[in-house]
């Protein structure tokens, strides 16, 4: 074999491997993407092309503009940057949410995972208690709040939150992360 058909050769197996790779981490990797993210309650997915964001994102800041102190359509707002991992779009949606409504520990909740997803672990920490106080049967910020002091190296104070969030309702899927978590913690000490 010559030297030329030989490079060609390597080249052309070289691409097969590479083409064979992306397909199959493009068949696997919404799957993947899915388990990690609920066995390890990180960033949430992006959803819908960037084209039907830019859409909705635009229609939801036309209402707002039209109506300020629509709370509905704000939280829609902020949740589709949240969604989106548009972390810092949604501290700011959420912020401005909560100067309208101090009451919905949906919102703090949120507020909080943000803060935690900007690296501003310290005011997630402080946003998820002012919403447990807000909001104290809502499961959801239990978890949160546990979650956000366990993946800042405070799994003693991770405990409480976690074992109310079980507390509150011990059949959902948010009782089964805190177990989960809580699990992790007491193997690890």
């Amino acid at each position: 074999m010559s030297q030329q058909s030989y490079k060609q050769w390597t080249i052309a197996v070289l691409f097969a491997v590479i083409v064979i790779a992306v397909v199959f981490s493009l068949k696997r990797s919404p799957t993947t993407t899915e388990e990690s993210q609920s066995r390890d309650y990180q960033s949430p997915p992006f959803s819908g092309s960037l084209i039907e964001f830019n859409a909705k994102e635009q229609q939801y800041l036309e209402i707002i503009r039209n109506d300020p102190e629509n709370l509905r359509i704000r939280a829609q707002l902020a949740d589709l940057y949240f969604e989106s991992s548009m972390f810092e779009k949604a501290v700011t949606a959420y912020e401005e949410l909560l100067e309208l409504d101090q009451t919905d520990g949906d919102t703090y909740n949120d507020l909080g995972l943000s803060y935690h997803y900007t690296g501003r672990p310290e005011r997630a920490i402080e946003t998820l208690r002012q919403g447990s106080e807000v909001a104290p049967d809502f499961q959801r910020i239990w978890l949160s709040l546990g979650f956000v002091l366990a993946a800042n190296n405070r799994a003693d104070e991770a405990r409480a939150p976690l074992k109310k969030a079980i507390q509150l309702d011990s059949q959902t899927d948010v009782a089964a992360e805190a177990g989960r978590i809580l699990g992790i913690l007491n193997q690890s000490g």
